[in-house]
């Protein structure tokens, strides 16, 4: 297949143009060496004015992070950003967290806290069921009425989402068999009694 370049007026394989979604046939009205030279073209008219503008930002004073008790300086000198450790937070868990650092921290993702488990403690799978005590134990289960409990809207497995507690601290959890699993978080309601399908 080919395709013409409007640029250098030349019809060339479909392989000598980049992709672009936005359009029709999913490729770049440019072929890739006019591209290129389109956008060195571009730096060059617009290079002392890139340069003025990245002078002027970096003369701005740098701004503290926006989260109350966070010393750390923002990621950006924009009003009301964030430090690199919240900033990445928020874009990778939807959530800010406390002003800890996030490992060995009292502030952790649901997922987090049960990654933080296998590391200090191994699998659960290693254990005995601490309910019935008659077969090996699948997964770790938050005991509940930790100081340092946290809640957390998680997604599970059948698809429906529901809210968690769960602890930052390891030594807050208990082995268990996917049995007495179910039934231990049914008494304490630990997934929440209502559960609502996942937002598609």
């Amino acid at each position: 297949m080919t395709k013409h370049c409007k640029r250098c007026d030349t019809t060339k394989p479909v392989m000598e143009f980049g992709r672009n979604r936005s359009r029709k046939d999913g490729l770049q009205s440019y072929c890739k060496p006019c591209g290129r030279d389109s956008t060195r073209r571009s730096y060059e008219k617009h290079k002392e004015k890139r340069r003025a503008e990245g002078r002027a930002y970096r003369a701005l004073p740098k701004q503290p992070c926006a989260l109350e008790g966070c010393d750390k300086q923002a990621y950006t000198r924009s009003e009301g950003s964030y430090c690199e450790m919240h900033s990445y937070r928020l874009r990778n868990h939807g959530e800010l967290g406390g002003i800890e650092p996030l490992r060995g921290g009292s502030w952790v993702t649901y997922g987090g806290a049960h990654d933080r488990i296998r590391r200090a403690r191994g699998l659960a799978a290693e254990y005995l069921c601490v309910d019935c005590g008659e077969q090996a134990a699948a997964e770790w289960s938050y005991r509940r009425g930790s100081p340092k409990e946290l809640t957390a809207v998680v997604q599970m497995q059948n698809g429906t989402v529901a809210e968690a507690t769960y602890s930052p601290d390891p030594e807050d959890y208990d082995p268990r068999c996917k049995p007495c699993h179910v039934k231990y978080d049914r008494r304490h309601n630990n997934l929440g009694a209502n559960r609502q399908p996942a937002a598609a």
